[in-house]
């Protein structure tokens, strides 16, 4: 398996982890405004950006101490073989399912707000396809597009 070269900078990194956080705060908080949060509602979103930013550094940091290595291998350098694989599952089975609900959060509010009389299913096909691309693209245009978002 051949690894890509690109390199991304610390601070596109930390765009890039920041922003994946702060999208679930930021498309739950009007739920969290107009529930029973009342005046402590700015509490909520403020407590998501400190939380968000706090993930993004530690793990942001974690890259800038291990540059040449994936996740997979600097858990396994830091936990062991086996212990490193099986938080390794569980990190990138968290960044799936995190990925899956923000498409959806994503394509619900695209079809509601925008395009009522298109089907979700297509809104959320074309975003897929859309972050495919990126993705098969290298991580340096996925760090690009975060310096510019």
């Amino acid at each position: 398996m051949s690894r890509e070269g690109g390199q991304i900078a610390g601070r596109q990194l930390f765009f890039i982890l920041f922003m994946m956080r702060a999208n679930i705060g930021v498309a739950f908080l009007p739920i969290v405004t107009m529930g029973g949060a009342m005046q402590d509602a700015w509490a909520a979103g403020l407590v998501t950006v400190v939380g968000s930013a706090l993930i993004a550094l530690f793990i942001g940091g974690l890259g800038s101490r291990f540059p040449d290595q994936t996740v997979v291998e600097y858990g396994q350098a830091l936990l062991g073989n086996v212990l490193g694989k099986a938080i390794s599952l569980v990190y990138l089975w968290v960044f799936l399912f995190i990925a899956a609900v923000d498409v959806r959060v994503y394509g619900e509010v695209l079809v509601t707000g925008f395009l009522p009389s298109t089907p979700l299913i297509f809104v959320i096909s074309l975003m897929v396809i859309a972050s495919s691309y990126a993705a098969y693209k290298g991580v340096e245009v996925i760090a690009r597009s975060a310096d510019l978002i």
